[in-house]
């Protein structure tokens, strides 16, 4: 197992061949992972459903879940609240969907610059770029209060059960990781990427077709570092002739 996820009333893990594995209760269908289910690189257990992140950024859900909107794609990572969804893109926007009782999906829509998002009971809370946190969503309990002069934030985590709603940041001190490297090779019309970085580690792969000031980087894929290297390969037309560089999700 390389990752968990605990909801309100079961429980997930991702192996390493990146199978999920469910339990708990099955009233909701909670533990009914999909048949095939694979190449999945993060999983988040909601309080009726459960989200599985796949490595070419698409979603799967299952439990009683609202259904993930048309067209959703180059999703980076994923957070599940009650009844509702939180998806972060590989351009740091959010979107959301499913209950929006508290504006905990309709308030996701304006949000940027994001390098991750966690969803509690009815609040969602974003890290950004620069080491900052943002809340919306319900604040009966101070949890979207954050708190003055909070920075150096390094990942966030937003809880919720039963009222006993929260916030959590966890603010970086000790020295900074190094950042992952990747050696690039062709490989048979298509392109090698070598990725080293941390184990254990979720990081996205991004190309663009030239460097500069006005590159424009997309996404290319998830990679789940099980070891502290691993090879991906991107097969698609042109990509021997890009360049590609590796980003670290919380």
């Amino acid at each position: 197992m390389v990752a968990v996820g605990a909801g309100e009333y079961t429980s997930a893990a991702l192996r390493a061949d990146g199978a999920v594995v469910c339990w708990g209760s099955s009233d909701q269908g909670f533990t009914n992972v999909p048949p095939g289910l694979s190449n999945v690189v993060a999983i988040a257990a909601g309080f009726y459903h459960v989200l599985a992140l796949h490595r070419d950024g698409s979603l799967s859900t299952w439990g009683s879940s609202v259904a993930i909107p048309p067209g959703l794609s180059n999703v980076v990572s994923i957070s599940a609240g009650y009844q509702f969804s939180m998806a972060l893109l590989a351009d740091g926007t959010t979107v959301g969907w499913g209950v929006d009782w508290n504006g905990q999906v309709s308030g996701a829509t304006s949000r940027s610059n994001l390098v991750a998002v966690a969803a509690g009971a009815e609040h969602v809370l974003g890290l950004s770029s620069e080491g900052t946190v943002l809340g919306w969503g319900s604040n009966n309990h101070g949890e979207t209060d954050i708190p003055a002069g909070l920075t150096n934030v390094v990942s966030v985590s937003a809880g919720g059960s039963d009222g006993l709603n929260h916030s959590l940041a966890l603010i970086g001190g000790g020295p900074a990781s190094p950042p992952p490297t990747l050696a690039i090779q062709r490989d048979n019309g298509g392109v090698r990427i070598t990725i080293a970085g941390h184990p254990r580690t979720h990081y996205i792969i991004e190309c663009t077709e030239q460097l500069g000031v006005g590159a424009n980087w997309s996404f290319n894929q998830n990679v789940f570092l099980l070891d502290s290297s691993q090879v991906c390969i991107d097969s698609s037309v042109g990509g021997a002739s890009r360049f590609y560089r590796a980003r670290f999700i919380p």
